[in-house]
C-alpha cells in the first residue's frame, strides 16, 4: 500500500544551530513537501506500509490540550540510512501550539516532557515544517528515539506529552499544554513492535 501522507526527510539548508544547556537541545531543520496529505488516525495504532522500506504505526491522542491530531511512530529510510522517530502532526499548516494560543506567543526554546506510565524519560521536541519529532539521540542529523525508549514505548501503556511552548503562562504552571496516547489501544503491540523490528530495534 502506498504511503498514505505526505513523503519528507530532513536536509540542512543553512547551519544547523544546535543548542545544548542544560535540558535544552533543538535541532532546527526543513521539510521536503510531496503532494499527500497529513496522516489521519484514530485512538488506536494501525500498521502503515510507506514508501521502501518505511513503515509506521498511527494512533491519535484520545485527549489533548495542544493542536496534535496524529501520532506516528515511523522507520525512515534515508539514504539507505533507518531511524526510528515519534512524530507529532498538527492540525492544518500551523505550528505546534496550545489549543487557542498565538504563533507570536511561542518562545523560542520550546521544551517537552515525556512520561510513560507516570515515569519521566529525557526527550527533546525537533521542528520540521508544519510537524515536530520527539527523540532522545539523534542518527547523524536526524532526530531519533533510541532503542531503551523505544522499549519503554512498545511496553508501556499510557503516554503524556507536557509541552513547555509558550512564553507566558496563566497560573503558574511549568506547562501550558498536553495530549494523553493509549499506548495499548488498537493493534499497538503489533505494530510498535513491527515497527520496531524494520528499524533493527
Amino acid at each position: 500500500m502506498g504511503r498514505p501522507w505526505r513523503a519528507w526527510h530532513f536536509v540542512l539548508i543553512a547551519a544547523v544551530t544546535l543548542f545544548v544547556a542544560a535540558d535544552v537541545f533543538l535541532l532546527w531543520a526543513v521539510l521536503i513537501a510531496g503532494a499527500a496529505d497529513p496522516p489521519g488516525g484514530s485512538a488506536g495504532w494501525t500498521l502503515r506500509e510507506g514508501e521502501g522500506q518505511t513503515l509506521y504505526a498511527v494512533s491519535a491522542p484520545t485527549s489533548t490540550t495542544v493542536n496534535v491530531t496524529v501520532l506516528v511512530l515511523a522507520c525512515e529510510v534515508v539514504s539507505g540510512v533507518r531511524t526510528l522517530q515519534l512524530q507529532l502532526y498538527v492540525d492544518g499548516e500551523r505550528p505546534l501550539l496550545p489549543v487557542g494560543a498565538r504563533r507570536e506567543q511561542l518562545k523560542d526554546d520550546p521544551q517537552l516532557r515525556l512520561e510513560i506510565d507516570g515515569v519521566a524519560y529525557p526527550a527533546k521536541l525537533f521542528f520540521a515544517g508544519d510537524f515536530a519529532v520527539i527523540a532522545d539521540r539523534t542518527d547523524g542529523v536526524l532526530p531519533a528515539l533510541s532503542p531503551g525508549l523505544a522499549e519503554r514505548f512498545e511496553r508501556g501503556a499510557r503516554l503524556m506529552l507536557r509541552f513547555d511552548l509558550l512564553t507566558e503562562k496563566a497560573g503558574g504552571s511549568d506547562f501550558d499544554g498536553a495530549a494523553t496516547v493509549e499506548l495499548k489501544a488498537g493493534d499497538a503491540g503489533k505494530a510498535i513492535a513491527a515497527v520496531r523490528r524494520r528499524c533493527r530495534q
